[in-house]
């Protein structure tokens, strides 16, 4: 009985189940066995296998994996998953198009590969992704874990990430200049361990609870929540 209990527990963890939901509009989604076009049912996509969606400009649809992430996507958008890899928890997706995206971690991480390069990383929390006309893209970070922004860069070569605490809210260009912090709180990557917030946004501070493993001081304060997310004319 202990040895059944032992290898219960040393096993890895089984893929989350992925269910696919179409809101409205037109959705096409392609696997291994093809490409079809997904009705109002939801579908159950098989544990363990990576896939790509299609959305007409006017679509909406959601992803859910079961007890782990959630993701709702508006506009024309086009996303990729992988399939888990063996012991490891990470949920990965990739944005081509981008309308509006809102993410919601509950068990994380979730990785998201962006088309120019940026990588999301995203531990646990609320987050919404916004595509610009010239290519760029907005992050807001609604509440939960810090989330981590690596810039692109060159093949294998490795960037330390930036910081987005919640109530923040950036702009990632379509190159590989540094986010443009439009509101909140952002800390860049700093070789010395000091935090060096850029761009205080007025009127929303960001958590002044997080205690960093590389921080000296425990700075207490507010914990404001995001603005809603806007739609903005560029």
């Amino acid at each position: 009985m202990w040895l059944a209990a032992l290898a219960l527990c040393s096993s890895p963890a089984a893929p989350a189940e992925l269910r696919l939901e179409v809101l409205s509009g037109r959705v096409r989604a392609a696997d291994a066995e093809g490409v079809r076009t997904l009705g109002e049912a939801p579908t159950v996509w098989q544990a363990g296998q990576g896939g790509f969606v299609e959305m007409a400009p006017l679509a909406r649809m959601r992803l859910r994996w079961l007890a782990r992430a959630s993701l709702e996507l508006e506009g024309g958008c086009d996303v990729a998953w992988r399939p888990e890899a063996a012991g490891q928890r990470a949920l990965s997706l990739e944005l081509g198009r981008l309308g509006l995206a809102r993410v919601e971690v509950r068990d994380g991480p979730l990785r998201v590969t962006l088309s120019t390069g940026w990588r999301i990383l995203c531990s646990g929390g609320v987050v919404a992704l916004r595509g610009l006309p010239d290519g760029a893209l907005e992050v807001q970070h609604f509440g939960g874990a810090p989330v981590l922004l690596s810039q692109p860069s060159e093949p294998h070569t490795v960037r330390p990430p930036w910081t987005l605490l919640p109530g923040g809210h950036a702009r990632l260009s379509a190159s590989a200049t540094p986010p443009k912090t439009l509101q909140g709180k952002l800390l860049p990557p700093c070789s010395d361990g000091r935090e060096v917030p850029l761009g205080l946004g007025g009127g929303v501070g960001a958590w002044g609870s997080f205690v960093w493993p590389w921080s000296g001081s425990d700075e207490q304060g507010a914990v404001p929540w995001g603005p809603r997310w806007r739609a903005k004319s560029r």
